[in-house]
């Protein structure tokens, strides 16, 4: 498992969480995850009003993008 965040150049925020594990199938339904490990993703994702992108290099590797609390209260 790997856990990596970068601050991008617009104020955001990339958190990119991978692992070298099978992925998940190509018609996996994100939407309808029961496993914990896809849920927490998900409610990360959310909490941080960002978004998630899932793509397969070698092991599952979930992208987030995000701004930080102080940008997003400046957008509401």
């Amino acid at each position: 498992i790997s856990i990596q965040i970068t601050k991008l150049e617009d104020q955001s925020y990339k958190l990119i969480y991978s692992d070298n594990g099978p992925g998940l199938p190509e018609d996996y339904d994100m939407s309808t995850a029961r496993s914990l490990g896809l849920r927490l993703i998900k409610q990360l994702a959310r909490q941080l009003n960002g978004s998630m992108d899932y793509a397969f290099n070698n092991g599952a590797v979930f992208t987030i993008i995000f701004k930080d609390t102080e940008a997003r209260k400046k957008i509401a």
